[in-house]
């Protein structure tokens, strides 16, 4: 868990790595269900990777994701190497037609990264106090 303030409103944050690895299949489906946000990460230095992002937004629907209410980023990891299989402008037209933020990040140096979460968590946070204002809460 996480304790940061976003827009001056304090908020906790819980991260759970849901792992690509089959194996780890029946563990992350428990999860999917109740989540705010999602970090679809894909490296951009691997096309097969790009292709597979379908079949996680397909996993995520079939365990309950509302992705007209969840907020998705993608992330394209490894843009400090040098051998890129999937066009940035790909990437980025695959997420404007789904609404989805694109970054490219380097988990290794530390591009973009801190940029995608803290845009995440914005965006749950504007989620929520739409939907509160929607129900009259404060």
């Amino acid at each position: 868990m996480k304790k940061l303030t976003i827009k001056e409103n304090p908020i906790s944050i819980n991260f759970f790595d849901l792992s690509g690895n089959e194996e780890y299949k029946l563990i992350r489906t428990e999860f999917y269900e109740d989540s705010n946000g999602v970090v679809m990460v894909y490296d951009i230095d691997n096309r097969d990777s790009f292709s597979s992002l379908v079949h996680w937004e397909d996993e995520m629907k079939r365990n309950g994701v509302d992705l007209s209410r969840c907020k998705v980023i993608v992330c394209g990891n490894k843009c400090d190497t040098k051998g890129r299989e999937v066009p940035l402008k790909d990437a980025q037209t695959w997420c404007k037609n789904r609404g989805y933020a694109h970054f490219e990040t380097s988990a290794s140096d530390a591009v973009n990264v801190t940029e995608a979460f803290e845009s995440l968590f914005a965006m749950c946070l504007d989620q929520h106090l739409d939907d509160r204002k929607k129900f009259g809460l404060r």
